[in-house]
């Protein structure tokens, strides 16, 4: 016995049916266009419509404009990188060679700074902060912004007339009689 359903009919396109005179079997976007452009029109605004509310639900909210936390640059040392006795002289006994290299800095708000790296161009530098770099937290500390908030709250400036006062008079610099004169000047005023 012989199945009595049927295939669901679908609708047939004609072959051939424009306004004008068509060789091919198929109708050219201009004629379709020209045929139904009314219905082209409502179609392409629901799909103008779609895809407007697909980008909407696609689209990434809004982030929020945080200032930076950090400032980065390229900075550059005066660094020994090795050492050649023949090279000695009067200006350089040991024979150093000295050589310019290059570090990333990361700066905060409050002027503390941070580096990384110690390449030989600044190219070099910047390729290795954008591929290599760990997070800032890990990098070197160095010494803070001169004047700014950290240069104060890390006693930088003592600590830079230490330094100071040990290059002109010594490493035993208070018990030098100059400055000992100056103590007690100081000293008897207050």
């Amino acid at each position: 016995m012989a199945s009595t359903a049927t295939a669901p009919k679908t609708k047939r396109i004609p072959k051939n049916n424009c306004s004008t005179p068509c060789n091919t079997r198929y109708t050219t976007a201009m004629e379709l266009i020209k045929q139904h452009g009314q219905e082209l029109s409502h179609l392409a605004g629901e799909a103008s419509t779609l895809f407007a509310e697909f980008a909407d639900s696609i689209r990434p909210e809004p982030k929020v404009k945080v200032a930076p936390k950090y400032r980065f640059y390229v900075d550059s040392d005066m660094v020994v990188v090795g050492h050649n006795p023949e090279m000695a002289d009067f200006d350089n006994p040991r024979g150093e060679l000295i050589e310019v290299r290059y570090f990333m800095v990361a700066e905060d708000a409050k002027g503390y700074r941070f580096s990384y790296g110690f390449e030989e161009t600044e190219l070099g530098a910047e390729v290795v902060f954008q591929h290599f770099a760990p997070a800032v937290s890990e990098w070197a500390e160095r010494r803070p912004a001169y004047g700014s908030q950290a240069y104060t709250e890390s006693n930088t400036g003592m600590y830079d007339l230490r330094d100071e006062m040990e290059a002109d008079l010594g490493p035993n610099w208070m018990s030098h009689p100059q400055v000992s004169s100056d103590l007690r000047l100081t000293l008897g005023a207050l």
